[in-house]
């Protein structure tokens, strides 16, 4: 959980100048805060039937729906990348347009430069997470998981591991 509010973040700090995610109604305010201009309620809309053909730059996918890759790969514009944590790649690439999965930090190992850029934007305190749903101690990870697992968390399920010995 969290890698969407994250997502919104990194896109407002990085000057995106249109930002639109998918959530629910419920949800708006919550990403319209973290930087979203154009919210798609998922209940009632598909995204790829919302969004024009090569009308946008980057689409980041935590969500991990078939076909996501594929659906992206018509709604980039030239230059534009696909990212998806899920492992959702499109079958195919347009010319012009790159698709990339992240999934852990085995993928980042060379990554020194993006993680201080990182850290100087959360010092700044441009990148928090504005929103915990749960706080659970260290015996409540796999309570965590299913929290996480249903797909609704707002924010992020943290544990809690101070003055807990391993």
């Amino acid at each position: 959980g969290g890698t969407g509010s994250t997502g919104l973040q990194l896109a407002r700090e990085l000057g995106a100048a249109r930002i639109i995610t998918t959530t629910s109604r419920d949800n708006f305010a919550y990403c319209k805060a973290l930087g979203a201009g154009t919210l798609i309620d998922y209940r009632t809309q598909d995204w790829w039937e919302v969004l024009d053909d090569d009308s946008v730059d980057v689409i980041y996918d935590t969500v991990g729906e078939a076909n996501t890759g594929e659906r992206a790969m018509a709604k980039l514009r030239r230059g534009g990348r696909y990212v998806t944590i899920t492992g959702q790649l499109a079958p195919s690439v347009r010319p012009g347009r790159s698709q990339h999965m992240f999934i852990n930090s085995d993928t980042n190992l060379d990554s020194a430069a993006e993680l201080d850029a990182l850290s100087a934007v959360v010092a700044r305190g441009a990148l928090r997470m504005a929103h915990l749903q749960a706080v659970l101690p260290v015996s409540g990870v796999g309570a965590g998981f299913n929290i996480s697992r249903t797909r609704l968390t707002v924010g992020k399920v943290a544990i809690s591991v101070s003055n807990h010995t391993l």
